[in-house]
């Protein structure tokens, strides 16, 4: 709490010597919001609600079929392989069940009917605010996500939400596919050349993550992408 106070403290100061000098260009007057222009926004969001990966003790027939999320109604897309431009593979991501299979019947770690409807929940925020308002335009909109089941499906949920029933055509989305050799592909990714301070902090995280900690599946995509 301590380090908050003193970031607002900080930051107000910071705000009133940047206020008194746009304020001196603008004559004192603030912009009006015609004067304004949304340049760019990066929205990043999880996936909704899922299965657990394992039996949960307390109530493990819980995780019956009927929890399954059902996409019959959400807005279609086509998944695109972001290193070659070619179409990834869309059949096993969106209609492949788990392979593990929990007590109750429903595979483990999949978007759950809950899970769908946090989606379509946060695209009618999202659509408020940058459709609604004229702020963004669907032809100027970048779709991305991470190659697994439920963060495609969230992000199909999502979409209905932005844009409903008038979403007649499939998306495209950019989805990752990491080293080969790897099934691990639950990560979006990303640039690390791009800025130091962002290969700085990823190593530093990667030297943590070691050991027993650290699946055999994910160690060759660290090692590929630290090289």
């Amino acid at each position: 709490t301590a380090g908050a106070v003193g970031w607002e403290a900080d930051r107000d100061s910071m705000w009133r010597r940047m206020s008194d000098r746009v304020l001196s260009v603008m004559d004192s007057k603030p912009p009006s919001h015609d004067q304004l222009k949304l340049v760019q926004a990066h929205v990043i969001f999880r996936h909704g609600s899922r299965t657990p990966f394992e039996n949960t003790h307390d109530a493990p027939k819980i995780w019956s079929k009927s929890v399954r999320a059902d996409l019959s109604r959400s807005t279609k897309v086509n998944l695109v392989d972001m290193h070659n431009g070619e179409g990834a593979s869309t059949e096993e991501v969106l209609h492949g069940e788990s392979k593990q299979v929990l007590e109750g019947g429903c595979g483990s770690g999949l978007l759950t009917k809950e899970g769908l409807q946090q989606a379509v929940e946060l695209g009618g925020v999202l659509r408020r605010r940058y459709l609604d308002t004229g702020l963004v335009d669907l032809d100027k909109t970048s779709l991305r996500s991470s190659l697994t089941s439920r963060t495609v499906e969230t992000l199909r949920g999502v979409l209905t939400g932005m844009y409903g029933s008038q979403q007649k055509e499939a998306l495209d989305v950019l989805v990752g596919k990491k080293g080969s050799g790897t099934s691990h592909t639950d990560w979006l990714n990303f640039n690390t050349t791009c800025c130091p301070r962002l290969e700085e902090l990823y190593k530093a995280s990667v030297k943590e993550w070691s050991g027993d900690r650290m699946p055999d599946d994910v160690r060759p995509v660290l090692d590929e992408t630290l090289a």
